[in-house]
């Protein structure tokens, strides 16, 4: 799930990046509502918190190259 949403997020910046900047600034206010309406909400609820804070007590002890590897 937070892969997923990680990616979706990824995904927005990508193709902010990818706009020239003129029509980059067509898309900062519906991007920036978006953020705040939507992605902050569910960012901040109870159950991402404690699916990231699970997830790092499980990856504590992951090296650099380990967490590499799994990002392949």
């Amino acid at each position: 799930m937070i892969r997923k949403a990680v990616s979706s997020l990824v995904a927005i910046a990508a193709f902010a990046g990818l706009v020239t900047t003129a029509a980059a600034n067509d898309y900062t206010v519906a991007i920036q509502k978006m953020v705040d309406s939507d992605v902050r909400n569910w960012a901040q609820s109870d159950q991402v918190v404690a699916a990231v804070k699970e997830q790092n007590k499980k990856s504590a002890g992951l090296s650099q190259s380990d967490i590499d590897s799994q990002d392949k």
